[in-house]
C-alpha cells in the first residue's frame, strides 16, 4: 500500500490524505493488486462528467481517512484509463469495487449515502481481518517526503496529520519518529517536542537522526531568548568586531534555518579570537554540524573551515 498520491504517470490527487491516491493503467497493478496482498485497496471508477461520481467521491475519501490506513482508496478515471475500464468491464459508473489479496470481495455500484459507504468499508477490513497495515522502507521514505514537501509548503497542519499516520503505520520507525518531531519543531511546539524526545527510549536516542532533532530543539529554545535577527544585525553594524553580537546572530541564523550565514558567522568569530569566550564559537559550531547532519555540504565544507583556521 502507498502513503503517496502522487506516481509518475498519475495527475495530481485532490487529496492530502495519504489513503487516497489516483491511479492509472499503468500503475494499477502495484497501487491496487499488489498492495491490497498488504491491506484492501478500494477503487472507485470515476469520470469528470459524472455528477452522481462528484457526490460519491467525497464521501468515500471521508470514511477511508477515518478507516486510518486500514484500508485505501485508488481512483481510476475511465476517460484517461479506456483499457483498464474496458478489461474490468466497467460499464456504468460510479462503479466502486474492493480488492484484497488481488481479488475483487467486494463492490457496488451508483452513488450511496454516507452511512452505507461507512458500512461498506467496515464490512471490507472486517473481510481483510481488520488488522492495521504496515508500510514497508520504500513507503516509507516516499511518506516522509511528502510530509517534508507540505512542510515547504507551510502546510503545518496537514504536515503534522501525515506524520502522526506515518508513526502509527510505521510502527514507531526511526525515521518516522523524527519526522514528526521535525514537524513540531517547525511548528515551534518546543514543550511539546521537549516531551516527545523525553518519551523516547536510549536506543532511539543514540540515533543521529534524534540527536540532530535534540540539538535543533536545543538552538531554537536558545533562540527564544535572543534578539530578532534585524535587531542583532543592526547592532553588529555598530559593532562589527563584536565577538558576543557575531555569537548572537549566528545562533538566531541556525534557528531560522539559514545556515551557512550562521556557520561563516563563527567562522569570523574564530577568525578574531579563537579562543574567544572559552571555545565558545568552536563548541556552537560543533553543534551546528550535529544539527546539520555529517554529510550535508554545509557541515563538509565549515569543518573544512575550522581545521584550516585552527592547523594554520
Amino acid at each position: 500500500m502507498s502513503l503517496i498520491g502522487v506516481t509518475p504517470s498519475s495527475p495530481q490527487p485532490s487529496s492530502n490524505s495519504p489513503y487516497v491516491k489516483d491511479v492509472s493503467q499503468e500503475d494499477f497493478g502495484v497501487q491496487v493488486m499488489e498492495a491490497s496482498m498488504t491491506a484492501p485497496v478500494i477503487v472507485d471508477f470515476w469520470a469528470p462528467w459524472c455528477g452522481p461520481c462528484k457526490t460519491l467521491t467525497p464521501i468515500l475519501e471521508a470514511e477511508i481517512e477515518k478507516a486510518a490506513g486500514a484500508v485505501t482508496l485508488a481512483k481510476v478515471n475511465i476517460d484517461e484509463n479506456q483499457a483498464l475500464a474496458a478489461q474490468l468491464r466497467i460499464q456504468s459508473i460510479p462503479m466502486v469495487y474492493a480488492f484484497y489479496q488481488g481479488q475483487p470481495i467486494d463492490g457496488f455500484q451508483g452513488a450511496l449515502p454516507a452511512s452505507e459507504i461507512a458500512a461498506f468499508i467496515g464490512k471490507v477490513i472486517g473481510a481483510a481481518g481488520g488488522g492495521q497495515p504496515q508500510i514497508d522502507p520504500a513507503q516509507l521514505e516516499e511518506a516522509i517526503k511528502q510530509a517534508h514537501a507540505l512542510m515547504a509548503g507551510g502546510q503545518l497542519d496537514q504536515a503534522e496529520m501525515l506524520a502522526t499516520q506515518i508513526v502509527e503505520m510505521s510502527a514507531g520507525a526511526i525515521e518516522a519518529l523524527a519526522l514528526m518531531g521535525q514537524v513540531m519543531l517547525a511548528k515551534g511546539d518546543l514543550v511539546g517536542l521537549e516531551e516527545f524526545i523525553g518519551s523516547l527510549d536510549d536506543e532511539a536516542m543514540k540515533n543521529p537522526a534524534i540527536l540532530s532533532l535534540k540539538a535543533s530543539m536545543e538552538l531554537a529554545e536558545e533562540a527564544e531568548g535572543l534578539p530578532s535577527i534585524s535587531e542583532l544585525e543592526f547592532e553588529l553594524k555598530n559593532k562589527p568586531d563584536n565577538s558576543q553580537v557575531k555569537f548572537d546572530l549566528s545562533r538566531a541564523l541556525a534557528a531560522q534555518g539559514r545556515a551557512e550565514e550562521a556557520i561563516e558567522m563563527l567562522i569570523s568569530v574564530l577568525k578574531h579570537d579563537r579562543e574567544w569566550n572559552d571555545g565558545a564559537a568552536k563548541l556552537k559550531l560543533f553543534q551546528f554540524f550535529d544539527v546539520f547532519g555529517p554529510s550535508n555540504p554545509l557541515t563538509i565544507r565549515g569543518r573544512r573551515k575550522l581545521s584550516s583556521l585552527l592547523f594554520s
